[in-house]
């Protein structure tokens, strides 16, 4: 925020689940209202680590995504389109970074299942394959440092 001050500019952070309600997740009305705060958003930032009948009335796409995590449908809304390139970065965890993790909480890092995991990396492969940049990062402050970085050079462009 400071940094867009100084500039003269307005920072908003968006967190697509913040103050959503049990009662909006259960009647499938989460991933609609995510998919619109993202087509609303000047600038993107992912950080990798239900029933959409209702948001696929607006997004057709959806259902072939079906049986997909919501942070796979926000992420696949900004790859479909293609339009922010210049202002969206997608954040890969180094896969090492699990060993840095103490054995007894390891399984809160890793994917619930197999299948979990083999999603995962597909996504990451068509993120890495997409004309965003995918950006690897060691630790949680390194990627601090990193997301800071290509703010900052985004906002001085601008």
């Amino acid at each position: 925020r400071r940094m867009c001050v100084e500039r003269d500019l307005i920072f908003n952070f968006v967190d697509l689940r913040w103050g959503i309600t049990d009662a909006q997740t259960s009647q499938a009305t989460m991933i609609l209202m995510c998919l619109r705060e993202l087509q609303r958003s000047n600038v993107f930032l992912a950080v990798l680590v239900n029933d959409m009948a209702l948001a696929a009335k607006e997004f057709p796409w959806l259902s072939k995504y079906s049986d997909r995590s919501i942070t796979e449908i926000e992420m696949q809304e900004i790859i479909r389109e293609e339009l922010r390139s210049e202002s969206s970065w997608f954040f890969l965890r180094d896969p090492y970074y699990l060993e840095e993790i103490p054995e007894a909480q390891r399984a809160q890092y890793k994917c619930e299942n197999e299948e979990s995991a083999t999603k995962l990396e597909a996504l990451k492969e068509e993120i890495e394959h997409s004309i965003y940049p995918s950006i690897t990062y060691k630790r949680p402050a390194h990627f601090a440092d990193l997301a800071t970085e290509e703010l900052r050079a985004y906002i001085d462009k601008k």
